[in-house]
């Protein structure tokens, strides 16, 4: 069964179910089908519930994961279904993704002002450590 291209953004019961099905046999392969957030987008997925499956999908990438194996598996997860075509079409998605984009922005410049208070305290021992990283960064 073929998914729905983005552009035609036409969700039949049919391609959810495949999703619903493609969803649970990554889970179930990355061994994380019991797992109760799992279910709980299961559910959400069986239920039409699609926006709030978004919003939980998408908080998986979020979190700090214990491993980077762990990270991997929930990011894997997350990412198969979070750009799929389920929300409202009404919904204006550039300008959700302009408004993630100038949020992502701010937290650059925030960061580059405190880079920039350290760099004009060399006497703060954090400076040492960002100037090893910018060293690294050179290195790369």
């Amino acid at each position: 069964m073929k998914l729905p291209s983005l552009k035609s953004r036409k969700v039949t019961h049919a391609s959810m179910d495949l999703v619903e099905q493609v969803f649970r046999d990554l889970a179930f392969d990355l061994d994380l089908h019991n797992e109760p957030e799992v279910q709980k987008a299961v559910g959400l997925l069986a239920n039409g519930k699609y926006l709030s499956f978004v919003q939980l999908v998408d908080s998986w990438t979020t979190q700090l994961y214990t491993s980077s194996r762990e990270h991997f598996r929930w990011n894997q997860l997350a990412c198969l279904l979070k750009k799929y075509p389920f929300i409202d079409p009404s919904i204006d998605r550039e300008a959700a993704a302009m408004e993630k984009f100038m949020a992502a922005e701010h937290r650059c410049k925030r960061m580059n002002s405190f880079f920039r208070g350290l760099k004009a305290r060399p006497e703060d021992s954090r400076y040492a450590l960002l100037e090893r990283m910018r060293g690294w960064i050179l290195e790369c």
